[in-house]
Protein backbone atom coordinates (compact mmCIF):
# COMPACT_ATOMS: atom_id res chain seq x y z
CA UNK A 1 0.00 0.00 0.00
CA UNK A 2 0.99 3.67 -0.78
CA UNK A 3 1.38 5.65 2.22
CA UNK A 4 -0.86 8.55 0.64
CA UNK A 5 -3.33 5.77 0.28
CA UNK A 6 -3.33 4.49 3.86
CA UNK A 7 -5.20 5.80 7.02
CA UNK A 8 -2.06 7.13 7.98
CA UNK A 9 -1.93 9.85 5.62
CA UNK A 10 -5.60 10.70 5.51
CA UNK A 11 -5.77 11.17 9.52
CA UNK A 12 -2.87 14.16 8.80
CA UNK A 13 -1.38 13.41 12.10
CA UNK A 14 1.96 13.30 10.29
CA UNK A 15 1.93 16.33 7.50
CA UNK A 16 3.98 18.37 10.04
CA UNK A 17 6.98 15.45 10.23
CA UNK A 18 6.66 14.64 6.36
CA UNK A 19 7.14 18.04 5.32
CA UNK A 20 10.41 19.08 7.48
CA UNK A 21 11.92 15.88 7.43
CA UNK A 22 13.40 13.88 4.79
CA UNK A 23 14.58 10.99 7.28
CA UNK A 24 10.53 10.62 8.39
CA UNK A 25 9.93 10.00 4.71
CA UNK A 26 12.24 7.27 4.36
CA UNK A 27 11.45 5.56 7.45
CA UNK A 28 8.31 5.45 5.46
CA UNK A 29 9.69 3.15 3.25
CA UNK A 30 10.23 0.13 6.04
CA UNK A 31 6.26 -0.05 5.94
CA UNK A 32 4.82 1.64 2.66
CA UNK A 33 5.42 2.12 -0.74
CA UNK A 34 6.73 5.50 -1.46
CA UNK A 35 4.65 7.37 -4.21
CA UNK A 36 6.71 7.46 -7.66
CA UNK A 37 9.12 5.11 -5.56
CA UNK A 38 11.13 8.58 -4.33
CA UNK A 39 10.70 10.42 -0.86
CA UNK A 40 10.54 13.90 -2.74
CA UNK A 41 6.58 12.61 -3.39
CA UNK A 42 4.17 15.60 -3.38
CA UNK A 43 2.48 16.29 0.08
CA UNK A 44 -1.65 15.47 -1.17
CA UNK A 45 -2.91 17.77 1.35
CA UNK A 46 -1.53 21.14 0.62
CA UNK A 47 0.33 23.46 2.65
CA UNK A 48 -1.62 25.52 4.43
CA UNK A 49 -4.55 24.38 6.27
CA UNK A 50 -3.50 20.62 6.64
CA UNK A 51 -1.24 21.44 8.91
CA UNK A 52 -3.37 23.17 11.72
CA UNK A 53 -6.12 20.23 11.07
CA UNK A 54 -2.70 18.09 11.82
CA UNK A 55 -1.97 18.89 14.93
CA UNK A 56 -5.87 19.43 16.38
CA UNK A 57 -7.25 16.14 15.32
CA UNK A 58 -8.02 13.28 18.19
CA UNK A 59 -5.88 10.35 18.09
CA UNK A 60 -8.37 7.52 18.01
CA UNK A 61 -7.32 3.84 17.72
CA UNK A 62 -8.32 2.14 14.85
CA UNK A 63 -9.97 -1.08 14.92
CA UNK A 64 -7.29 -4.26 15.66
CA UNK A 65 -8.20 -7.28 13.10
CA UNK A 66 -4.84 -8.88 13.73
CA UNK A 67 -5.08 -12.83 14.33
CA UNK A 68 -3.50 -12.34 17.74
CA UNK A 69 -5.43 -11.77 20.73
CA UNK A 70 -5.29 -8.60 21.03
CA UNK A 71 -6.73 -5.88 23.50
CA UNK A 72 -6.68 -1.86 23.08
CA UNK A 73 -6.37 0.52 25.79
CA UNK A 74 -8.66 3.97 25.25
CA UNK A 75 -6.36 6.93 23.94
CA UNK A 76 -5.43 9.47 26.36
CA UNK A 77 -4.79 7.36 29.27
CA UNK A 78 -1.81 5.40 30.38
CA UNK A 79 -1.62 2.20 28.49
CA UNK A 80 0.04 0.62 31.33
CA UNK A 81 2.22 1.76 34.19
CA UNK A 82 5.01 -0.56 33.04
CA UNK A 83 5.31 0.77 29.51
CA UNK A 84 6.16 4.10 27.54
CA UNK A 85 3.32 4.69 25.40
CA UNK A 86 -0.20 6.88 26.25
CA UNK A 87 -1.81 6.57 23.81
CA UNK A 88 -2.95 2.86 23.62
CA UNK A 89 -1.42 -0.51 24.32
CA UNK A 90 -1.12 -3.95 22.21
CA UNK A 91 -1.06 -7.12 23.88
CA UNK A 92 -0.41 -10.08 22.27
CA UNK A 93 0.53 -13.65 22.21
CA UNK A 94 3.53 -14.76 19.29
CA UNK A 95 3.56 -18.22 18.70
CA UNK A 96 6.81 -19.56 16.53
CA UNK A 97 8.32 -23.01 16.15
CA UNK A 98 10.88 -22.04 18.74
CA UNK A 99 8.51 -20.90 21.05
CA UNK A 100 5.24 -23.34 20.58
CA UNK A 101 3.67 -22.26 23.70
CA UNK A 102 3.56 -18.39 22.44
CA UNK A 103 5.36 -15.54 24.11
CA UNK A 104 3.38 -12.28 25.84
CA UNK A 105 4.52 -9.35 23.78
CA UNK A 106 3.34 -6.03 25.60
CA UNK A 107 3.78 -3.22 22.94
CA UNK A 108 3.30 0.29 23.02
CA UNK A 109 2.85 3.18 20.89
CA UNK A 110 5.35 6.21 21.35
CA UNK A 111 5.97 9.03 19.26
CA UNK A 112 9.71 8.87 19.70
CA UNK A 113 10.31 11.94 17.53
CA UNK A 114 7.95 14.36 20.42
CA UNK A 115 9.47 12.41 23.26
CA UNK A 116 12.79 10.53 21.90
CA UNK A 117 13.90 6.69 22.43
CA UNK A 118 12.93 5.42 25.80
CA UNK A 119 13.76 2.05 27.46
CA UNK A 120 15.16 -1.07 25.58
CA UNK A 121 14.15 -4.02 23.63
CA UNK A 122 14.45 -7.06 26.23
CA UNK A 123 12.63 -9.46 24.78
CA UNK A 124 15.59 -12.15 23.90
CA UNK A 125 13.97 -15.25 22.87
CA UNK A 126 11.92 -13.69 19.70
CA UNK A 127 14.57 -13.25 16.97
CA UNK A 128 15.19 -10.01 15.89
CA UNK A 129 13.64 -11.02 12.20
CA UNK A 130 10.72 -12.95 13.72
CA UNK A 131 10.15 -9.82 15.79
CA UNK A 132 9.91 -7.04 12.94
CA UNK A 133 8.46 -9.18 10.42
CA UNK A 134 5.20 -9.57 13.38
CA UNK A 135 5.72 -6.01 14.26
CA UNK A 136 5.40 -5.25 10.20
CA UNK A 137 2.43 -7.49 9.99
CA UNK A 138 0.44 -6.34 13.17
CA UNK A 139 0.96 -2.14 11.87
CA UNK A 140 -0.10 -3.38 7.95
CA UNK A 141 -3.36 -5.26 9.60
CA UNK A 142 -4.19 -3.10 12.09
CA UNK A 143 -3.42 -0.49 10.72
CA UNK A 144 -2.16 1.49 13.46
CA UNK A 145 -0.70 5.20 13.06
CA UNK A 146 2.91 4.10 13.28
CA UNK A 147 5.39 4.56 10.54
CA UNK A 148 8.48 2.69 11.74
CA UNK A 149 9.61 -0.32 13.93
CA UNK A 150 10.96 2.38 15.95
CA UNK A 151 7.65 3.71 17.27
CA UNK A 152 7.40 0.42 19.30
CA UNK A 153 9.02 -0.76 22.42
CA UNK A 154 8.38 -3.74 24.67
CA UNK A 155 8.91 -5.03 27.77
CA UNK A 156 8.62 -8.05 29.97
CA UNK A 157 5.29 -8.72 31.65
CA UNK A 158 5.35 -9.48 35.52
CA UNK A 159 6.03 -12.95 36.47
CA UNK A 160 3.01 -15.16 36.87
CA UNK A 161 2.85 -16.68 40.79
CA UNK A 162 1.13 -19.66 41.78
CA UNK A 163 0.61 -21.03 45.34
CA UNK A 164 0.39 -24.13 46.15
CA UNK A 165 -2.89 -24.99 48.97
CA UNK A 166 -4.53 -27.83 49.90
CA UNK A 167 -8.01 -27.44 49.37
CA UNK A 168 -9.27 -28.41 53.30
CA UNK A 169 -6.26 -26.14 54.58
CA UNK A 170 -8.52 -22.82 54.50
CA UNK A 171 -6.61 -21.47 57.43
CA UNK A 172 -3.49 -21.44 55.58
CA UNK A 173 -5.25 -20.06 52.18
CA UNK A 174 -7.56 -17.18 54.35
CA UNK A 175 -3.43 -15.94 56.04
CA UNK A 176 -1.53 -16.57 52.40
CA UNK A 177 -4.36 -14.31 50.52
CA UNK A 178 -4.48 -11.25 53.48
CA UNK A 179 -0.46 -11.76 53.47
CA UNK A 180 0.20 -11.53 49.78
CA UNK A 181 -2.92 -10.85 47.73
CA UNK A 182 -4.79 -8.57 50.02
CA UNK A 183 -2.05 -6.48 51.40
CA UNK A 184 0.69 -6.80 48.91
CA UNK A 185 -1.44 -6.96 45.84
CA UNK A 186 0.39 -9.78 44.21
CA UNK A 187 -1.78 -11.48 41.34
CA UNK A 188 -1.42 -15.32 43.08
CA UNK A 189 -3.65 -17.85 42.23
CA UNK A 190 -3.88 -20.86 44.08
CA UNK A 191 -2.82 -24.05 42.36
CA UNK A 192 -4.99 -27.48 44.38
CA UNK A 193 -2.00 -29.56 46.14
CA UNK A 194 -2.11 -33.53 45.69
CA UNK A 195 -3.22 -34.69 48.63
CA UNK A 196 -1.07 -37.33 50.51
CA UNK A 197 -4.44 -39.25 51.28
CA UNK A 198 -4.29 -40.03 47.85
CA UNK A 199 -1.18 -41.63 48.47
CA UNK A 200 -1.77 -43.20 51.41
CA UNK A 201 -4.52 -44.85 49.27
CA UNK A 202 -2.65 -46.10 46.72
CA UNK A 203 -3.37 -43.22 43.82
CA UNK A 204 -0.12 -41.38 42.46
CA UNK A 205 0.00 -39.30 39.67
CA UNK A 206 3.73 -40.23 38.82
CA UNK A 207 5.26 -43.90 39.02
CA UNK A 208 7.16 -44.10 42.35
CA UNK A 209 9.70 -46.88 42.35
CA UNK A 210 10.99 -46.73 46.01
CA UNK A 211 14.31 -48.30 45.10
CA UNK A 212 15.48 -45.79 42.94
CA UNK A 213 14.33 -43.49 45.59
CA UNK A 214 16.45 -45.18 48.04
CA UNK A 215 19.19 -45.15 46.12
CA UNK A 216 19.24 -40.82 45.68
CA UNK A 217 18.75 -40.28 49.02
CA UNK A 218 19.33 -42.95 51.11
CA UNK A 219 15.81 -43.84 52.42
CA UNK A 220 12.51 -44.05 51.06
CA UNK A 221 10.16 -40.71 50.34
CA UNK A 222 7.20 -40.53 52.61
CA UNK A 223 3.45 -40.38 51.52
CA UNK A 224 3.60 -36.31 52.51
CA UNK A 225 6.77 -35.94 50.66
CA UNK A 226 5.32 -37.59 47.60
CA UNK A 227 2.43 -35.55 47.52
CA UNK A 228 4.20 -32.75 47.94
CA UNK A 229 6.74 -33.11 45.04
CA UNK A 230 3.44 -34.47 42.99
CA UNK A 231 1.96 -30.75 43.82
CA UNK A 232 5.54 -28.87 42.67
CA UNK A 233 5.94 -31.13 39.48
CA UNK A 234 2.43 -30.77 38.52
CA UNK A 235 1.96 -26.74 38.83
CA UNK A 236 4.94 -26.85 37.05
CA UNK A 237 3.69 -28.65 34.31
CA UNK A 238 1.31 -26.34 34.03
CA UNK A 239 3.23 -22.95 34.47
CA UNK A 240 5.24 -23.85 31.20
CA UNK A 241 2.81 -23.96 28.80
CA UNK A 242 2.52 -19.71 30.02
CA UNK A 243 5.71 -19.19 31.27
CA UNK A 244 7.60 -16.54 28.47
CA UNK A 245 10.97 -15.40 29.43
CA UNK A 246 9.96 -12.93 32.75
CA UNK A 247 9.55 -16.56 34.70
CA UNK A 248 7.35 -17.54 37.84
CA UNK A 249 6.73 -18.08 40.95
CA UNK A 250 5.76 -20.89 43.36
CA UNK A 251 5.00 -20.44 46.94
CA UNK A 252 3.70 -22.56 49.34
CA UNK A 253 1.10 -21.61 51.83
CA UNK A 254 2.93 -21.75 54.56
CA UNK A 255 5.15 -18.57 53.17
CA UNK A 256 4.94 -15.59 55.23
CA UNK A 257 6.19 -11.89 53.70
CA UNK A 258 9.07 -10.18 55.65
CA UNK A 259 9.87 -6.57 55.54
CA UNK A 260 10.80 -5.82 51.48
CA UNK A 261 8.19 -8.60 50.33
CA UNK A 262 6.81 -5.50 47.93
CA UNK A 263 10.07 -5.72 46.05
CA UNK A 264 10.35 -9.19 44.99
CA UNK A 265 10.22 -8.62 41.55
CA UNK A 266 13.03 -5.99 41.50
CA UNK A 267 14.96 -8.19 43.68
CA UNK A 268 14.59 -11.71 41.53
CA UNK A 269 15.27 -9.54 38.17
CA UNK A 270 18.21 -7.98 39.50
CA UNK A 271 19.61 -10.77 40.79
CA UNK A 272 19.33 -12.61 37.67
CA UNK A 273 20.58 -10.36 35.61
CA UNK A 274 23.72 -9.96 38.40
CA UNK A 275 24.24 -14.02 38.14
CA UNK A 276 24.86 -15.22 35.19
CA UNK A 277 23.31 -18.65 34.45
CA UNK A 278 20.86 -18.29 37.32
CA UNK A 279 17.92 -20.09 36.34
CA UNK A 280 16.01 -20.54 39.87
CA UNK A 281 16.02 -18.28 43.01
CA UNK A 282 14.69 -18.93 46.48
CA UNK A 283 13.63 -15.65 48.05
CA UNK A 284 12.63 -17.35 51.46
CA UNK A 285 14.64 -17.22 54.91
CA UNK A 286 17.35 -20.73 55.13
CA UNK A 287 15.96 -23.59 57.30
CA UNK A 288 19.28 -24.75 57.79
CA UNK A 289 23.11 -23.90 56.84
CA UNK A 290 24.36 -23.18 53.42
CA UNK A 291 27.60 -22.13 52.08
CA UNK A 292 28.23 -20.45 48.56
CA UNK A 293 30.22 -19.44 45.64
CA UNK A 294 29.61 -15.71 44.60
CA UNK A 295 27.40 -12.88 45.69
CA UNK A 296 25.95 -10.03 43.56
CA UNK A 297 22.74 -8.22 42.31
CA UNK A 298 21.50 -9.15 46.32
CA UNK A 299 21.77 -12.33 45.86
CA UNK A 300 24.14 -15.22 46.34
CA UNK A 301 24.67 -18.40 44.22
CA UNK A 302 24.56 -21.74 46.43
CA UNK A 303 27.33 -24.27 46.40
CA UNK A 304 25.54 -26.12 49.33
CA UNK A 305 21.96 -25.57 49.38
CA UNK A 306 19.70 -25.65 52.81
CA UNK A 307 16.61 -26.77 52.75
CA UNK A 308 12.34 -25.45 52.24
CA UNK A 309 11.22 -24.69 49.52
CA UNK A 310 8.32 -21.68 50.32
CA UNK A 311 8.94 -19.18 47.38
CA UNK A 312 10.96 -19.36 44.67
CA UNK A 313 11.06 -18.02 41.12
CA UNK A 314 11.56 -19.98 38.08
CA UNK A 315 12.98 -19.08 34.70
CA UNK A 316 11.79 -20.38 31.46
CA UNK A 317 14.45 -23.48 31.59
CA UNK A 318 14.31 -23.54 35.21
CA UNK A 319 10.84 -24.38 35.12
CA UNK A 320 11.39 -27.23 32.35
CA UNK A 321 14.81 -28.67 34.64
CA UNK A 322 13.10 -28.73 37.79
CA UNK A 323 9.67 -30.38 36.36
CA UNK A 324 11.84 -33.07 34.33
CA UNK A 325 13.75 -34.13 37.72
CA UNK A 326 10.51 -33.72 40.26
CA UNK A 327 8.50 -35.48 37.81
CA UNK A 328 10.47 -38.51 38.14
CA UNK A 329 9.57 -38.87 41.61
CA UNK A 330 13.32 -39.73 43.64
CA UNK A 331 13.93 -37.14 45.74
CA UNK A 332 12.27 -34.44 47.46
CA UNK A 333 11.03 -31.08 46.80
CA UNK A 334 13.85 -29.11 48.09
CA UNK A 335 16.53 -32.05 47.00
CA UNK A 336 15.95 -30.00 43.61
CA UNK A 337 18.30 -27.59 45.08
CA UNK A 338 21.26 -30.19 44.84
CA UNK A 339 21.06 -31.00 41.51
CA UNK A 340 20.45 -27.15 40.49
CA UNK A 341 23.22 -25.51 43.08
CA UNK A 342 25.59 -28.76 41.34
CA UNK A 343 25.22 -26.85 37.93
CA UNK A 344 25.51 -23.37 39.30
CA UNK A 345 21.87 -22.80 38.92
CA UNK A 346 20.82 -21.81 42.00
CA UNK A 347 20.53 -18.55 43.72
CA UNK A 348 19.07 -17.19 46.98
CA UNK A 349 17.88 -13.90 47.68
CA UNK A 350 20.32 -11.73 50.62
CA UNK A 351 18.48 -10.53 52.60
CA UNK A 352 15.04 -13.04 51.99
CA UNK A 353 12.17 -11.74 51.56
CA UNK A 354 9.87 -14.28 53.06
CA UNK A 355 9.73 -16.84 55.94
CA UNK A 356 7.87 -20.20 57.12
CA UNK A 357 5.55 -20.32 59.45
CA UNK A 358 6.03 -23.63 60.41
CA UNK A 359 3.40 -24.01 62.90
CA UNK A 360 1.12 -26.48 60.91
CA UNK A 361 1.96 -29.64 58.19
CA UNK A 362 0.25 -31.62 56.20
CA UNK A 363 3.13 -32.84 54.48
CA UNK A 364 4.32 -35.23 57.60
CA UNK A 365 6.91 -34.77 60.28
CA UNK A 366 9.20 -37.74 59.05
CA UNK A 367 12.66 -36.90 58.57
CA UNK A 368 12.08 -33.39 59.45
CA UNK A 369 13.65 -33.18 62.77
CA UNK A 370 10.67 -30.73 63.99
CA UNK A 371 7.15 -31.61 65.57
CA UNK A 372 4.38 -29.57 63.93
CA UNK A 373 0.55 -29.80 64.04
CA UNK A 374 -0.46 -32.25 61.40
CA UNK A 375 -3.23 -31.39 59.25
CA UNK A 376 -4.85 -34.74 58.44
Amino acid sequence: MKFTDSKHCASRRHCTACRSSRTFRLSLAEVFELPEGSADFACPHGQGEAAAEATSAPLVPPPVRCGCRTTTSPPGKPANSLGWGTDWLISSACYTSARPFGVLHNVSVVNPWARGPEGREIDRYQPAGDRQKAWRELMAQARLPICSPRQIRTWLPKPRMRCINLDRATERRERFTKDWIDDLGFPVRFFSAFDRREVEAGKLHFSYDEATAKRRTGRPLSAGEIACVTSHALVMREEIEFCGPEGVFIFEDDCVPLPGANEILRRVQMAATALSGIEVIAGHEPNSRYTFSEQAGGAVRIVKPPWGSQMTWYSPQGLRIANDILSRMEIPTDWLWRDLAAEGKFAMLTPPVASHDGETTYIGNEHRGVERRFIG
